[in-house]
């Protein structure tokens, strides 16, 4: 990738004003930067900086402004940072602008979950009231601030030399972090606040960089297909390809993109908290002892699983749900409808609040000192999620007149996406099933994204493009969307014909 950032350092040495040469300040230093402005802030303090330094300095420019100026040749610190903000979690990369490799990476859980798990309580919390906004956004805020502190330690960088950040994240909470009301996406017609890339000096949002560094977000395409999209998008580089590209960011909301460089079309997927554990009896984040993979033996309905930094059980997370969903499958645990099947010869299925369950993790093998199970709610929340998705799926699909065949690579985005079989996630219905070797997981692409965006002239136009020109499809204006989600509730798809792989395992 070649680099060409907004921000750079110029190391000058001035000349001296003298009675001949009467020129301001700031005109010399214009003209060692050949720079059009400075930043007031800055200018402030510029004729007693650069007279301690002995008139030998280093300039940062942003674009044509001038918005520092240290003694000595500081070249080579220089620094930006990249921010996916996360509904859940916060990712920040301390990035080299000079370089354009990461330095270090810190995440958090975003500070405004206490008011909320998912994006419409938020909205619900700040709806009409200032107040509240302006907590919501010191909250998040707060938790970038953290993330800073914690990475210039860890590092050795003072966070007086990060001089851009370039932010990604869905609509709502980039306008959480501006400040700015995103009440109206929460009902029809669902407009956003802005779309375009929004700028404004760190000092206005209380960011603790250097406070004339300039803070980005990147453009969103709708109410609900943000920035994080846009850079799933361009990680992924299915808006260059003429192959035709599925990208599905499986989340509380669920994003899925459809096309190539001829088209986009998104949708928004409100698949709910279970694929990140939540309102699951055992669910949990995928943390330490977090269950991530499971096996069953379809024999004798021994299970297999693997923890989360290897230690004892604590919980199910996301991946290890879908994965023991689909062995329950085709173990014949469960029918294609979901339900528990009753009378196999296992002491695994039993009863936990009066549900049918099956026992993961017996409770003299995990930490929690009880059964670790899954209930047939749990299962039924895990449909209804992944139906949502799949139902997105196939209305892109059926709006472009394809089938899964004609789909030459699915890009799973998220730690979900990275994390996730691939296989089971097809056999539970989750992604459209296609040969194994055309699906991709991209990992964090919101915040690999954040970064291109922060580096790259060409990655900045392509994100534009890719905003301004994605064409949205509103699932819930969709004559055939209740039916799609109906008929995606069954494990795999009520059309078998859908998923042959699948339920040639299944009737095995």
């Amino acid at each position: 990738m070649a680099i060409h950032t907004r921000t750079s350092k110029v190391h000058a040495r001035l000349r001296r004003p003298t009675l001949r040469d009467q020129a301001s300040d700031l005109e010399r230093v214009l003209a060692a930067a050949r720079a059009r402005a400075m930043d007031v802030e800055v200018l402030s303090s510029l004729p007693s900086k650069i007279r301690e330094a002995g008139w030998n300095v280093t300039l940062t420019c942003h674009v044509e402004e001038i918005i520092d100026v240290e003694p000595g040749d500081t070249r080579s610190e220089c620094c930006g940072l990249a921010v996916d903000l996360g509904t859940t979690t916060v990712v920040a990369y301390l990035v080299g602008m000079n370089d354009g490799r990461i330095r270090g990476v810190e995440s958090a859980l975003n500070g405004q979950v206490v008011h909320g798990e998912d994006v419409i309580s938020r909205i619900g919390f700040v709806a009409g009231n200032n107040t509240r906004l302006r907590t919501m956004q010191r909250a998040v805020v707060e938790t970038v601030n953290k993330l800073i502190m914690n990475l210039c330690l860890r590092f050795g960088t003072k966070a007086e030399n990060i001089y851009e950040v370039a932010c990604a994240g869905n609509t709502t909470m980039t306008s959480l972090f501006l400040g700015v009301d995103p009440s109206n996406i929460a009902s029809a017609p669902f407009a956003p606040p802005f779309r375009s890339e929004m700028r404004v000096k760190a000092r206005h949002l209380g960011l603790r960089v250097n406070p004339s560094a300039y803070v980005y977000t990147v453009p969103v395409v709708s109410g609900y297909i943000g920035g994080d999209v846009v850079c799933d998008t361009l990680v992924s580089g299915a808006h260059r390809s003429s192959d035709l590209s599925l990208l599905i960011d499986v989340g509380t909301n669920g994003e899925v993109v459809l096309g190539s460089r001829q088209a986009l079309y998104t949708a928004s997927c409100a698949a709910g908290p279970a694929f990140e554990g939540a309102e699951i009896t055992f669910g949990m984040r995928a943390e330490e002892g977090a269950i991530d993979r499971v096996m069953i033996d379809a024999e004798n309905y021994h299970v297999y699983y693997r923890t989360i930094e290897g230690g004892k059980a604590r919980g199910l997370c996301g991946s290890g749900l879908v994965d023991a969903v689909a062995w329950l499958l085709v173990s014949g645990v469960i029918d294609r409808g979901g339900k528990m099947v009753t009378g196999l010869e296992t002491d695994r299925l039993k009863l936990t609040s009066g549900q049918p369950s099956f026992v993961i993790s017996w409770a003299r093998e995990n930490s929690l000192g009880e059964d670790i199970v899954i209930t047939q709610r749990d299962v039924r929340n895990l449909q209804l999620a992944k139906a949502a998705m799949f139902a997105g799926c196939s209305i892109l699909m059926k709006r472009l007149k394809v089938s899964p065949r004609a789909i030459r690579r699915v890009y799973l985005a998220g730690a979900f996406g990275n994390y996730v079989d691939p296989v089971s996630a097809s056999v539970i219905g989750l992604i459209p099933e296609v040969p194994l070797r055309r699906i991709k997981p991209i990992g964090n692409g919101s915040g690999f994204g954040a970064r291109l965006y922060l580096l790259s002239e060409r990655h900045r136009r392509e994100a534009a493009e890719v905003a301004m020109n994605s064409r949205h499809v509103e699932l819930s204006a969709e004559p055939t969307f209740p039916k799609e989600l109906l008929d995606a509730t069954y494990l795999p798809h009520r059309d078998l014909g859908l998923f042959p792989r699948a339920a040639r395992a299944i009737k095995r």
